[in-house]
C-alpha cells in the first residue's frame, strides 16, 4: 500500500491566501482578518473601505449610546414631571420609573423591552468593536479611535464625560 500524500492534506484548499493572526503590535495588512475569515483584506481599496466601515461602526455606537440615554432620560422626565405634585425628591433612581404604577403595565413593559433591546445591541457591537481592535493592526486601532472621537463628537452633549468601554 502507498501512502504517499507528497506534502498535501487532502480536502485542505492551499490556493488562498489565509488569514493572518497576528498577537504582537503590526502596521501590515497583508492578510489581515477582520474577526471574520470572510472580511479578508485583499488588496488597499479593500483594506480603505473596511477602515472606514470600522470608522461607522464605531460612530453608529455612540449613537446608539446617546439615544439610549435619551430614551432613559425621556422615561426619568416622565416620572419627574407625574412626582412634581407629590414633592418627591429628584435624586429617585431612574430604574424605579418603570415601577411606577400611574404608568401603565403595558407602557411599563414595553420601556423595559426597548431598554433591554439597547442594551443587547450596545453589549454586541461593543464587544464586536473590541475583537476588531485585537487585531493588533495600528491602522485598524486608528479608525476605532477615530469612530469612537467623531461619534462622540456628533452625539455627546458638553457635560457627558462617559467614554466607550466594552459595555
Amino acid at each position: 500500500m502507498d501512502h504517499e500524500h507528497n506534502g498535501h492534506h487532502e480536502g485542505m484548499d492551499h490556493s488562498k491566501p489565509m488569514c493572518s493572526m497576528n498577537m504582537l503590535f503590526t502596521w501590515s495588512y497583508e492578510n489581515l482578518c477582520i474577526v471574520f475569515p470572510q472580511w479578508h483584506i485583499s488588496g488597499t481599496p479593500n483594506f480603505i473601505l473596511s477602515l472606514f466601515a470600522i470608522v461607522m461602526i464605531c460612530v453608529f455606537y455612540e449613537g446608539l449610546r446617546y439615544y439610549s440615554r435619551k430614551f432613559e432620560l425621556k422615561t426619568y422626565r416622565m416620572k419627574a414631571n407625574r412626582r412634581s405634585s407629590n414633592n418627591s425628591s429628584d435624586a429617585d433612581d431612574e430604574g424605579r420609573v418603570l415601577m411606577d404604577p400611574e404608568i401603565s403595565g403595558d407602557s411599563r413593559r414595553r420601556r423595559k423591552v426597548i431598554k433591554a433591546i439597547f442594551y443587547g445591541i450596545q453589549i454586541l457591537l461593543s464587544f464586536s468593536i473590541m475583537l476588531i481592535f485585537m487585531t493588533y493592526n495600528g491602522f485598524v486601532m486608528l479608525a476605532v479611535m477615530t469612530g469612537a472621537t467623531l461619534g462622540y463628537y456628533i452625539f455627546m452633549p458638553s457635560t457627558d464625560s462617559k467614554g466607550m468601554a466594552c459595555h
